[in-house]
């Protein structure tokens, strides 16, 4: 039942997903995940059994915290929606409006209206929030909350990323000699390219103890991690979660509908 969860919550955390290139900007990985990289001796020690299970258990602990603090379930919006069919609304592929109303058509459904029916109220297409003109008020707060949750799907993947690549020895390595640009590169070559790795799958994996290791690190420190205060994390007013709500915990150790062209 929990990869059925993350599978759902896939499905309605990624609004504009099709168009997010995680390899579009240079990361720094250490920095993602908060932990300094190793420098000097222990950078040249990298390779060695202490030295590597040392930098994995600090890497699995940042990941612990931060993908526990990014996971989009902690950042709660209702998405917009066809009046008529009810399927998401997306900016990506716009949608019809109803000047001064909060009536709102997908592109199917606008296509489908007869003439008459065009003419019988003022409809303006939206492909950006300036459109809805003096209406955007009636809309602001949530699209205000989609745009907090939609700016956490793109954190949480960067985390799960940085996971993936510095808890492996070979990837690990060529990010330390090549650099972001470099690891970039050697994936265009790999079968399975890091960039490509299923990250809501990586996170419900973690926390079912998958990988013995991680399993190891779940017993002894448990589900839930530690708050990690000095990351910049989601705001008061960016989050919106009910009182009494708790945020996303992961599950216990060994335990929306789009339209046709992908609007939400």
């Amino acid at each position: 039942r929990a990869s059925e969860m993350v599978k759902e919550e896939e499905e309605e955390y990624s609004s504009d997903d099709e168009e997010f290139d995680i390899t579009a900007k240079e990361l720094d990985l250490y920095n993602i995940l908060g932990i300094a990289p190793p420098q000097g001796d222990e950078l040249l020690k990298d390779d060695k059994e202490a030295t590597y299970s040392s930098t994995v258990s600090r890497v699995r602990a940042a990941y612990h915290r931060r993908a526990t603090k990014w996971h989009p379930s902690n950042f709660r919006s209702r998405p917009l929606v066809c009046d008529e069919c009810g399927k998401k609304l997306g900016f990506r592929k716009g949608w019809y409006h109803v000047v001064g109303d909060t009536y709102d058509l997908c592109r199917t459904d606008y296509t489908s209206l007869s003439a008459q029916d065009k003419t019988e109220y003022t409809y303006t297409q939206i492909l950006k929030k300036e459109d809805l003109g003096e209406d955007l008020s009636s809309y602001a707060p949530e699209l205000h909350r989609q745009a907090t949750r939609d700016g956490a799907v793109i954190k949480f993947k960067e985390v799960g990323l940085a996971y993936k690549v510095l808890r492996d020895l070979d990837l690990r390595r060529i990010y330390h000699s090549c650099g972001w640009h470099g690891l970039v590169k050697a994936q265009w070559y790999s079968e399975t390219s890091v960039f490509e790795t299923d990250f809501f799958g990586q996170f419900d994996d973690f926390f079912a103890g998958v990988d013995e290791d991680d399993r190891q690190y779940l017993l002894l420190n448990g589900p839930n991690a530690m708050s990690d205060d000095d990351d910049e994390g989601p705001q008061d007013d960016a989050v919106a979660v009910e009182e009494g709500e708790s945020v996303r915990k992961g599950p216990e150790v060994g335990g929306g509908e789009e339209d046709e062209d992908g609007d939400e």
